[in-house]
């Protein structure tokens, strides 16, 4: 997946966690623990008509997660 996909995630997970004036900035996903499991070296995004650059800048390991 895109890295967008989760950092979109990232910041619904913020808005539904905070509560009372609490806010989760720190902590990824709003505190909720999430597993993500899988080769993320071997399985890239598609890109159309993009580089290696572009491909590598996309995944899940070039997010600020």
């Amino acid at each position: 997946m895109h890295c967008y996909c989760f950092e979109e995630f990232d910041r619904t997970m913020h808005g539904k966690m905070s509560y009372d004036g609490v806010d989760n900035k720190d902590t990824p996903f709003g505190g909720v623990s999430m597993v993500l499991g899988d080769d993320f070296k071997q399985i890239l995004p598609v890109i159309r008509k993009g580089c290696k650059q572009d491909i590598l800048a996309s995944s899940i390991n070039s997010s600020k997660l």
